[in-house]
């Protein structure tokens, strides 16, 4: 591309240029950035355009064998889990990434991709929703989960549970006894200063606290 730019959606971009980043290397953009707790954005190639490259969401994949393998009688593939999160900690996991790289995606359904005050490419433990949470039914899980459970756990993971007590504001959870919604995490932090950067041929990027990487790169505020 002849120009990039690292387009931030949180906690705002208060600096004059828009995020354009600077050709540090070969195919390499580079950006300094002031990030405070988490913050996220995706790279683009113009100033003004709909194409983005941003993180692949979470997905389920269970693996399959085509009908004309005999193999696929009997296969019993294990679902696991797919998305840039999901790639970037199998490869931090097994020591062939540090925790400031990740790998970025092209389309229409890419979201935003995480950076931190820590100058990695960790995803938050909990994403914002993408819209006002609502009150909604919960399945127990048999021998698991029960009404004293409902009641007592208050948060578990990334959600919160109550009893539904049919006051208006559990309208939305119908007539189930125990309801659940997502909470909203506080993405708040220190503040800090990263170096972002994106390779547009092989669309991996780093963040790094070691600001001469990004030699030359103009500064923004995430």
């Amino acid at each position: 591309h002849g120009e990039m730019f690292f387009r931030a959606s949180l906690q705002g971009s208060s600096d004059d240029d828009g995020g354009k980043m600077t050709l540090v290397n070969q195919f390499t953009w580079g950006i300094n950035v002031t990030v405070r707790g988490f913050a996220s954005g995706k790279f683009a190639p113009h100033s003004h355009g709909e194409k983005f490259y941003g993180a692949q969401p979470e997905m389920t994949v269970t693996p399959q064998i085509p009908r004309y393998d005999k193999r696929h009688k009997g296969f019993d593939g294990k679902p696991y889990k797919g998305g840039s999160e999901a790639s970037r900690r199998w490869m931090v996991d097994r020591g062939l990434w540090s925790q400031h790289e990740s790998l970025a995606f092209g389309g229409n359904f890419v979201t935003e991709l995480w950076i931190n005050s820590a100058c990695t490419a960790e995803e938050p433990p909990c994403l914002p929703p993408r819209e006002a949470p609502i009150w909604t039914c919960v399945d127990f899980f048999p021998g698991a989960q029960d009404m004293a459970w409902c009641r007592a756990v208050g948060r578990d993971g990334c959600n919160e549970y109550a009893e539904n007590d049919q006051s208006p504001e559990f309208e939305s959870c119908g007539r189930c006894e125990c309801c659940q919604r997502p909470i909203v995490p506080d993405l708040r932090g220190l503040e800090a200063r990263c170096c972002v950067l994106f390779n547009d041929l092989l669309l991996n990027y780093t963040v790094t606290p070691n600001l001469s990487f990004c030699s030359g790169a103009l500064g923004a505020q995430v």
